[in-house]
């Protein structure tokens, strides 16, 4: 357990961040945030929650870190669905290009399809996707959950990783690249 200047106790506890912030005389409260860094802003960001003083934190609950993984897939598939389109141009002067093609617009529907389906999750849920905007070294997505408004962001490194393992799902590649 480390306990930090501004009152938080944290530990880590498998794939989480635990984080008791003081928010009054011998009152703490809990939260439980991803270490991997896709929460939200407001609850922990790059291991440090960021509030205002005197605010009470926000806590998460289940459905709102299933949303947050749905947000998450549902960004990366656009930019893999814009990468895979820009790729499918740049075909034309290969010998076999046609068939080339053929496997990206299959992958390409399949991309679609899943958008689709996390398009429905979100009308279902209540959560929704406000703006997406790309910027020089990220990806920030605004959204609104249960009338809160959260940014994520999303750095275009880990995205080129993480699109690249999604395609490889998409051709039924392994990791190691066999099939």
């Amino acid at each position: 357990m480390l306990l930090t200047q501004d009152g938080e106790a944290r530990f880590h506890k498998g794939l989480f961040l635990h984080v008791c912030v003081r928010i009054g005389v011998g009152v703490y409260a809990y939260k439980r945030g991803m270490v991997a860094g896709f929460m939200a802003e407001g609850a922990i960001t790059r291991g440090r929650p960021t509030r205002c003083k005197g605010e009470i934190p926000m806590l998460y609950d289940e459905d709102q870190l299933a949303f947050e993984v749905e947000l998450k897939r549902y960004a990366h598939l656009e930019v893999l669905l814009g990468v895979l389109e820009r790729d499918k141009k740049q075909m034309g002067h290969l010998k076999m290009g046609e068939i080339y093609q053929y496997q990206l617009e299959q992958i390409m529907d399949q991309c679609l399809r899943d958008m689709a389906e996390i398009r429905d999750y979100f009308r279902q849920s209540q959560g929704e996707i406000i703006q997406t905007v790309q910027l020089a070294g990220e990806r920030l997505v605004e959204y609104k959950y249960k009338g809160y408004r959260y940014q994520v962001k999303y750095l275009n490194e880990f995205m080129r990783v993480e699109c690249g393992e999604m395609l490889k799902g998409y051709m039924k590649l392994k990791r190691d690249g066999t099939m």
